[in-house]
């Protein structure tokens, strides 16, 4: 929710807490075609039935997540004005008109409750103006005086210091983490929510930091991953910094519509993407390195960045990493490169079972396991020789294919957690302060989702500060290591539903599920931490 629109002035979009009631009159004018008045309260009564008929686009607008305290404090004003306004009216006795004015008073005691230390000053100012003598028109109403007190009970329903984190991760192929987390809280509707979309490096990583920094796409002529010619883009940041995921260039997705061939499958599209970046004068390269269709270690990538591989004749080998078993000796390449932070959202070695081939070699097509964990060994003990590095045992060296791997050694790249990232730069740790439930998910959680995945991170940081945590996802395995992580675990997906199916519906079902389940959300969301 953004107040400085182009629709209101600065002035108007500064809300001094004595004139609520004037600036409530022009949002409503302004924002929801009502005709002008004199912005006052006693000329909104002429005028009730207006925002009666207005009441559904007026809800949906403050349900808005605001997200910074100024914003948070208008909307709880706007509320509380919108409130006042029609409670000082006199409501016609129809049922749809009870039914939104219930629906108002339940977020506006959610809001109470929620922001109680930044209302003060407006609860103050509206208390000064019924001083005696003050004219009747401009006091707070006496039912909404009871709601601020708590005076007196009230018979409505509400929802005492509730707010719940929506913090989803995507899922894949079904919907965005943003559309994720926008199913769940229409769910919970009206229970407060704060959506907080987060990614792990892989695809989603580029577009929530570059919405967050402010920057823009740049496209970039590439090949794909079986060397089709194609369009990469990738973002670039007012400070300087480039962000990339290399499932832009050498993602699987990109060549379902071929038969896999992990022998040929290349980065080279990434290294590409990079250099195109570094020529537009990036500081900084910040690449989420999920979804990848490779299991060539990063070198293709490395070529595309001026390393070279030579073989026993000294000529250079062009066709990686089909001919790989051709190299003898790796050049570093001299192009001066700059920071290189990796997002990845794995922590598995190169080599081994837990490494990349063994683990994610068979979604990639790969069926001679053996053969292409040779290559990868081969490759590893060449660059601990020849460049003199040894990245191999690093957590996170056999993400995507091993690029992880690759760019440590080949472009001195430091990796980071693409979770703790992007919880860096959306703030989502503060964002905990006030919530009492956390809500996170992704379309499948199970024992891969504990290695580093969004929803097992955000879960740990909701532990820490011991709040519960809900999963919702499209399946959920059964083993004790994943339902441990969270308080709940729900599956959207019925069992004897197609995937296909669920996929394409698949915010209906987060939403149908989430009601089905409602009461156990109010119940841990009601929990405060100690």
């Amino acid at each position: 929710m953004n107040l400085n629109s182009p629709e209101l002035s600065d002035s108007e979009a500064e809300i001094p807490w004595g004139g609520v009631s004037r600036h409530i009159g022009r949002s409503l004018e302004r924002r929801f075609g009502l005709e002008p008045t004199d912005a006052y309260c006693q000329d909104w009564e002429l005028e009730v039935d207006v925002p009666h008929q207005k009441l559904p686009e007026i809800l949906s607008f403050y349900e808005q997540p605001a997200t910074t305290l100024d914003e948070r404090k208008a909307c709880a004003a706007l509320w509380l004005s919108t409130f006042n306004l029609l409670l000082r009216s006199t409501f016609p006795s129809d049922l749809s008109n009870r039914h939104w004015m219930n629906e108002v008073w339940l977020a506006v005691t959610a809001i109470l409750h929620r922001d109680q230390v930044l209302l003060k000053p407006v609860i103050d100012d509206w208390a000064s103006w019924n001083a005696p003598n003050e004219d009747e028109e401009f006091s707070i109403s006496p039912m909404l005086r009871k709601a601020v007190t708590g005076s007196q009970k009230s018979n409505h329903p509400s929802y005492p210091s509730i707010k719940i984190l929506i913090a989803m991760d995507k899922f894949k192929g079904s919907l965005t983490a943003t559309q994720a987390g926008e199913a769940v809280a229409r769910a919970l509707h009206p229970l407060p929510c704060d959506l907080c979309p987060i990614a792990d490096g892989g695809e989603g990583t580029c577009e929530a930091i570059i919405t967050a920094m402010g920057g823009h796409w740049q496209e970039v002529g590439i090949t794909d991953a079986i060397r089709r010619p194609a369009i990469a883009r990738y973002g670039l940041c007012p400070n300087g910094d480039a962000v990339m995921e290399m499932s832009a260039a050498s993602g699987l997705a990109q060549i379902l519509d071929q038969p896999l061939t992990p022998h040929l499958a290349s980065t080279h599209g990434t290294g590409v993407m990079m250099c195109d970046a570094v020529k537009n004068g990036a500081r900084r390269i910040i690449i989420g390195i999920g979804g990848s269709a490779t299991n060539d270690g990063g070198i293709g990538m490395a070529r595309a960045l001026g390393c070279r591989f030579i073989d026993a004749q000294s000529d250079e080998v062009t066709d990686l990493p089909q001919d790989f078993e051709r190299v003898v000796r790796i050049e570093r390449s001299p192009r001066p490169l700059p920071e290189i932070l990796v997002a990845c959202d794995v922590d598995n070695p190169l080599l081994g079972e837990r490494g990349a081939t063994r683990v994610y070699g068979a979604q990639k097509g790969v069926t001679d396991m053996p053969f292409f964990e040779a290559r990868l060994t081969r490759l590893a003990d060449m660059i601990q020789r020849d460049l003199g590095t040894d990245h191999r045992d690093v957590p996170g060296a056999g993400a995507a294919g091993g690029l992880g791997f690759g760019l440590m050694s080949f472009c001195n790249a430091k990796l980071v957690s693409g979770f703790d990232l992007i919880a860096e730069v959306t703030g989502l740790e503060a964002r905990m302060a006030d919530a009492t439930l956390v809500v996170t998910g992704e379309g499948k959680v199970d024992s891969q989702t504990l290695f580093g995945k969004g929803p097992a991170g955000v879960a740990e940081m909701a532990r820490r500060r011991g709040l519960p945590v809900i999963a919702v996802a499209g399946t959920v395995e059964d083993s004790q290591a994943v339902r441990s992580r969270f308080d709940e675990a729900y599956a959207v997906k019925p069992e004897a539903m197609p995937l296909a199916e669920a996929m394409r519906r698949g915010a209906e079902l987060i939403e149908e599920t989430v009601v089905r389940h409602a009461d156990r959300f109010r119940e841990l969301a009601s929990l405060r931490p100690a």
